[in-house]
């Protein structure tokens, strides 16, 4: 949890910053939000089929105007956040804890108060705990990737004002998070057998 919450705190300090620097540069192309809310999380692929793991995430970020046309709906987003994801099996009492630090990317549209936008979310894992019956164990947490490669993820955003707004995002990992699966499912072709992430995040946003 240590390492948790010296990215939690990174992120406190990196708001502001980006926020003095729109301040003090007046570019209206760019716009710095920070979002924090809960995760509803499963692992497609390990005999569990509900979003049964509850979490949280939080994340600083950015969006841009693609073009010098700053009216344009067209904009680019960029974020840093940490995420927690995981899943409980109760056929196996099973309880699997993942916490990520994630980067995503994604093309956005807006159109009136609502933004919808598609995109990737590379995902460093910075803490896994699983525990079976109780007892921990090691053996399934050091199986888990350190890297979500290719989870794809859909955004939508309502802004009813200048500041506040309401987040609703669903992830849908694309490879594999673990190293190898004793049972599993795949990801559009057979041949792409694993678990994968399944998420689904509701938050607050507040821009700059």
């Amino acid at each position: 949890m240590k390492r948790i919450a010296v990215i939690l705190v990174l992120l406190a300090l990196v708001v502001p910053t980006m926020a003095q620097h729109r301040s003090r540069h007046h570019e209206p192309r760019f716009d710095y939000t920070v979002t924090a809310g809960v995760s509803f999380n499963q692992i497609d692929g390990d005999d569990a089929g509900s979003y049964n793991k509850f979490g949280i995430h939080a994340s600083v970020g950015t969006t841009f105007s693609l073009t010098e046309d700053t009216e344009s709906p067209w904009r680019m987003l960029v974020e840093v956040g940490v995420m927690q994801k995981g899943s409980r099996v109760p056929q196996i009492d099973r309880v699997i804890g993942l916490t990520y630090v994630e980067l995503p990317l994604a093309l956005t549209y807006k159109m009136s108060s609502f933004r919808i936008g598609a995109g990737v979310a590379p995902a460093f894992l910075a803490q896994a705990n699983v525990t079976d019956g109780g007892v921990h164990s090691q053996v399934t947490e050091d199986n888990f990737r350190k890297i979500d490669r290719f989870p794809a993820f859909l955004d939508v955003q309502y802004r009813g004002g200048d500041h506040w707004g309401i987040n609703v995002r669903a992830y849908n990992s694309m490879l594999s998070v673990v190293d190898e699966a004793a049972t599993g499912t795949y990801r559009i072709f057979r041949s792409n057998m694993g678990v994968f992430n399944r998420n689904v995040t509701v938050g607050v946003s507040y821009r700059f």
